[in-house]
């Protein structure tokens, strides 16, 4: 039972991590850190839960269950802002390069001269 009981509390330690906003990329980078830490934690406790369970146990599992479902969605959900993130760098990085050369991708052959006299 201490160890369903303890797989518990540590999924709803996540959940209400991820329920937390991230407003700064420097919250975000925490945030992962934290969920990075308690996956690997959390890991080790789901090797050590072993049948046969109670009843009590059965209930908990289904409450995490339910919860680590709620997680994922919150995790894809910040692995959503992250890519957005990395896109709006990019179209920044792209339009940076732009404003320096803007000459450099264009490809055109107009006012072009060609002597015909060989």
């Amino acid at each position: 039972m201490k160890r369903v009981e303890a797989l518990y509390t540590l999924t709803k330690e996540m959940l209400e991590l991820l329920d937390k906003p991230c407003e700064s990329f420097e919250a975000r980078e925490r945030l992962i850190e934290s969920i990075d830490a308690m996956l690997n934690k959390r890991e080790t406790l789901v090797q050590q839960v072993q049948p046969p369970y109670t009843e009590e146990e059965v209930q908990l599992g289904k409450q995490i269950v339910e919860m680590d479902r709620i997680i994922k969605e919150k995790m894809h959900h910040v692995l959503g802002s992250i890519e957005g993130d990395l896109r709006r760098l990019k179209q920044k990085k792209d339009s940076d390069k732009t404003y320096i050369n803007p000459y450099k991708n264009l490809e055109t052959v107009d006012g072009m001269y060609v002597d015909n006299k060989l």
